[in-house]
């Protein structure tokens, strides 16, 4: 059972959530965003765009670390995710790792690179730099 069903909350509670949480990140308030989608993640723990939202919040609030975490989280789902936000996690998780763990960074774009092949979209992520 989710923390959502234990709190008794419903589709439109969360998804006022989420809506705080889009516009705290398009209004530049990252630490707020990223705690907002923490929120998110925990109530929702089966939702795996929480968690890469999440890490994107991080690391537009400067903290690599936290957002490196929350890409790992992401990346190593059993569940299935788009292929597209895979290969964009595995390209943000490569930027934010370059300096402090080349190596790492290497493979993840390697990773990219592999699955991007079988996906046209996943290629054009690619070309974009990851957007």
């Amino acid at each position: 059972m989710s923390l959502r069903d234990l709190a008794g909350l419903n589709r439109r509670d969360v998804d006022s959530i989420k809506s705080l949480a889009r516009g705290a990140f398009e209004g530049k308030r990252f630490g707020q965003a990223a705690a907002l989608f923490r929120g998110l993640e925990a109530l929702e723990g089966d939702e795996p765009l929480h968690t890469l939202n999440l890490a994107y919040a991080e690391a537009a609030a400067g903290q690599d670390g936290a957002a490196v975490e929350a890409l790992t989280r992401f990346i190593d789902l059993d569940q299935p995710r788009d292929l597209v936000d895979v290969v964009r996690a595995l390209v943000l998780r490569a930027t934010l790792l370059a300096k402090s763990d080349p190596t790492a960074a290497a493979l993840d774009l390697r990773a990219a690179h592999l699955l991007a092949e079988r996906s046209d979209a996943a290629k054009a992520v690619l070309a974009g730099g990851g957007r």
